[in-house]
């Protein structure tokens, strides 16, 4: 399987903690773009099974190239989705990342960012895409294997199409209040205007370290 490039797309879905149209650095300084897409179980199941396979396959592999019988199997980033009361809502929780800044053991490196689609297909380059976005998912299965972790199969991300967009909306907006403009209501003066309806400035962004976009590479420096 491991020289098996294949591509899959996810039945619609829900955006959940989206991080597509710019890297996080929180964890990796290297950027990571991710996104878990969020689908009810009754669609999704195939997929899972699908992937479950791919990944019984790449481990099975492993154990006899490797003569290791108790070679471990790590878990697809696929879940259960849970409420806030910790019940399971009936749907699957698909978790894909992909990261910006890649280095590979052999000195490549490039920068990539996941190509992201409006619902007629073309190019999308708008606001920022917010958590409850009904979005699609095209990625990559990916197999690996790590010592500590075994054969896994790394779900990479590499396009999304925004169905229906949820702009995101940061906490010191005065709209993610509730709020809105009322006709003939009270208008402050300019010298008793405050900056509370301003959003905190951004953080700088860190800089890319590399120029070069090769054809997406599937080696371990990538996971």
């Amino acid at each position: 399987m491991a020289n098996n490039k294949v591509t899959l797309t996810t039945p619609l879905a829900t955006a959940v903690y989206p991080r597509l149209n710019e890297p996080d650095y929180k964890f990796d300084p290297s950027g990571t773009f991710s996104v878990t897409a969020r689908v009810p179980a009754e669609e999704g199941q195939g997929l899972k099974d699908e992937l479950d396979k791919m990944l019984d396959q790449h481990h099975q592999t492993l154990i006899k190239e490797r003569r290791k019988p108790n070679l471990k199997r790590a878990d697809l980033t696929v879940k259960p989705a849970y409420d806030d009361d910790g019940n399971e809502t009936g749907e699957l929780d698909f978790k894909f990342t992909m990261k910006h800044n890649v280095t590979t053991q052999t000195g490549k490196s490039w920068v990539q960012r996941p190509k992201l689609y409006d619902s007629q297909m073309q190019g999308f380059n708008g606001p920022v895409i917010g958590g409850g976005s009904k979005i699609v998912v095209n990625f990559t299965p990916a197999p690996y294997y790590t010592a500590a972790l075994g054969a896994g199969l790394k779900l990479r991300l590499n396009a999304v199409q925004i169905v229906e967009l949820e702009e995101y909306k940061k906490a010191g907006d005065v709209e993610s209040l509730g709020f809105s403009k009322h006709d003939n209501g009270f208008v402050a003066s300019e010298e008793n205007k405050s900056s509370s309806s301003t959003p905190p400035a951004e953080e700088e962004p860190k800089p890319e370290v590399a120029t070069a976009a090769p054809a997406a590479s599937f080696e371990d420096d990538e996971l």
